[in-house]
């Protein structure tokens, strides 16, 4: 069976214990025939992933694993995970975040699961994603900081804090499968892993092969405390602050007013959206999108 290494030149592939050499080594002791993408841009992984048969191998972090994600939905080809980002919030879910190369020698007799994705159904059109997606405080954050123009420790701390002195509230109506919710939420977060962005763990229960989304709902009153709730996201306490609900669910729509929502960490609406900033956005799960594959030595065990 062929064997599709999809990874990005500009990366630290090569500066990593994850050489393209050693993953190649890898997957032909466990009798693939290994071929090596460079990727740059989505058209390239158009081009390779359009006839692509037999495994693919994406080698990245979270934004390359849902690029190669979201172009083998269904389970038409099985795809294998080598975590290479910073945060790694997808590995860590499923608990594969230190997959060495000698590792994939077990794909030899894999270990076969099947994972869901979130689609998001908007005015200016459908997303899937594999972290999260929602609105308030982190979208907003996320709409400031701009991820386009690179990322910079300095620019994240300016826009934190500048945000931190002009965040807003958001009252908006919501019915999650069936039951409608109002109210004026700070932060809310549809998660299909337990953490997003920077390793915020806004749902330490979320399990990306249940069929079910995991809805953070965070009270007004929450973000007047800033510092505690940011740290109990990247602790993964989160849960245990008294104005924080969560509800699982499969569907959830909301009347959208303009404000920004994103989708892992993209922003939506795109820039230069100039169509009437009101409608109805669905966010939704679709189970068992993707058919992954684990090395037999790497069970894995989510953090």
């Amino acid at each position: 069976m062929d064997a599709h290494i999809i990874y990005n030149p500009t990366s630290g592939i090569r500066k990593q214990r994850y050489k393209l050499e050693q993953l190649q080594a890898a997957l032909a002791g466990a009798g693939y025939t290994p071929y090596h993408h460079p990727t740059t841009c989505e058209q390239d992984l158009d081009a390779i992933l359009e006839t692509a048969q037999g495994l693919v191998v994406a080698a990245g972090g979270d934004g390359t694993i849902r690029a190669v994600a979201d172009r083998v939905l269904g389970g038409r080809v099985p795809l294998v995970i080598v975590p290479m980002g910073t945060a790694n919030n997808i590995a860590r879910t499923l608990g594969i975040q230190d997959i060495k190369p000698g590792d994939l020698s077990g794909l030899a007799a894999p270990q076969k699961r099947t994972f869901d994705v979130g689609r998001m159904r908007a005015p200016w059109g459908n997303d899937i994603f594999l972290e999260g997606a929602g609105y308030g405080f982190f979208a907003d954050l996320l709409s400031a900081y701009d991820p386009g123009q690179g990322k910079s420790l300095l620019r994240g701390l300016a826009t934190l804090m500048g945000q931190a002195r002009t965040w807003q509230s958001y009252p908006c109506r919501m019915v999650l499968d069936g039951t409608e919710v109002t109210g004026d939420f700070a932060l809310v977060e549809v998660m299909n892993t337990r953490a997003i962005g920077p390793r915020l763990h806004l749902a330490p229960a979320a399990d990306p092969c249940d069929g079910l989304l995991d809805v953070a709902l965070v009270q007004r009153e929450e973000i007047e405390r800033l510092a505690p709730l940011l740290l109990r996201g990247v602790a993964g306490t989160l849960d245990r602050l008294p104005g924080v609900q969560y509800r699982q669910v499969q569907k959830l729509q909301l009347a959208w007013s303009g404000f920004p929502l994103h989708v892992d960490a993209e922003i939506r609406p795109a820039v230069g959206w100039t169509s009437p900033a009101f409608g109805e956005v669905t966010i939704e799960v679709l189970p068992h999108a993707l058919e992954l594959w684990l090395p037999s030595t790497h069970a894995g065990q989510p953090v």
